[in-house]
C-alpha cells in the first residue's frame, strides 16, 4: 500500500483550494446578482415613471443600473462574474417587471458589455481605470438607446447624444459608488476570495 508523496498531497490541496475558490466565486456572483435585483427592479419602475417626465430623467438613473453589474467584477475579480450576476438579475426581473422574459437576454448582454475591458486582457489585469471604462461602455450605450427604448423614433441625433452624455456622467458616479461599496464590504471581511484564478 503506497503512501502519497508530499508533492502529490500538496497538489491535491491546491486542487481542492481552487475548487473551493470557484464555488465561492460562483455563489458570490449569484448572491450579488440577487442583491442587485433590489436595485434593478425598483429602478425599472422608477424609469417607467421618469419616462413620463423626460428622456433625460431616465438617462440620469443609469448610473444606478451600473452598480449591480460592476460589483461582481470588483468583489469577485473573476471572468464571467458580471454575466452570472446579471443572469440572476434577469431571472428575477423576468418575474417581477413588465419586461418579462426579455429581461434575461438584455441583462446578459449588459453583463457581457461590462466585462469587455477585462476580457481584452484575458482577465489578467484588474485596474480602477478598467472599471470606469466598463461603466462608460454600458452607461453610454444604454443612454444612447434611451429615446429608442421610449419609442421616440424621430428625435435625430441630438436627443440620443444628450442622453448618452448624461448617462455617461451618471455611470461614472455609479462606478465611484460601486468602488466605495466594495471597499466597505472588503474592509469588513464579508467576502474573501483568493485571487489565484482570473476566470470561472
Amino acid at each position: 500500500m503506497g503512501v502519497d508523496s508530499p508533492s502529490k498531497a500538496n497538489e491535491q490541496d491546491i486542487n481542492e483550494s481552487k475548487k473551493s475558490n470557484f464555488s465561492r466565486a460562483l455563489l458570490a456572483s449569484v448572491a450579488i446578482g440577487v442583491a442587485g435585483s433590489f436595485i434593478i427592479v425598483p429602478l425599472t419602475y422608477l424609469q417607467m415613471v421618469a419616462t413620463l417626465a423626460h428622456s433625460y430623467a431616465v438617462a440620469a438613473t443609469l448610473g444606478l443600473w451600473v452598480i449591480p453589474c460592476l460589483l461582481p467584477l470588483i468583489l469577485v475579480k473573476r471572468g464571467g462574474s458580471a454575466i452570472i450576476a446579471c443572469a440572476a438579475i434577469g431571472v428575477i426581473s423576468a418575474v417581477t417587471t413588465p419586461f418579462g422574459m426579455s429581461a434575461i437576454p438584455a441583462l446578459l448582454f449588459e453583463g457581457l458589455i461590462v466585462e469587455i475591458p477585462f476580457l481584452v486582457t484575458l482577465y489578467r489585469k484588474w485596474s480602477t481605470l478598467q472599471y470606469f471604462v466598463s461603466s462608460v461602455l454600458l452607461g453610454g450605450l444604454m443612454g444612447y438607446m434611451v429615446p429608442t427604448t421610449l419609442g421616440i423614433s424621430e428625435s435625430g441625433l441630438g436627443l440620443p447624444l444628450s442622453c448618452m452624455a448624461i448617462s455617461t456622467v451618471s455611470s461614472l458616479a455609479g462606478t465611484w459608488l460601486s468602488l466605495f461599496i466594495a471597499k466597505k464590504i472588503q474592509h469588513r471581511g464579508v467576502l474573501i476570495i483568493s485571487s489565484e484564478a482570473t476566470h470561472m
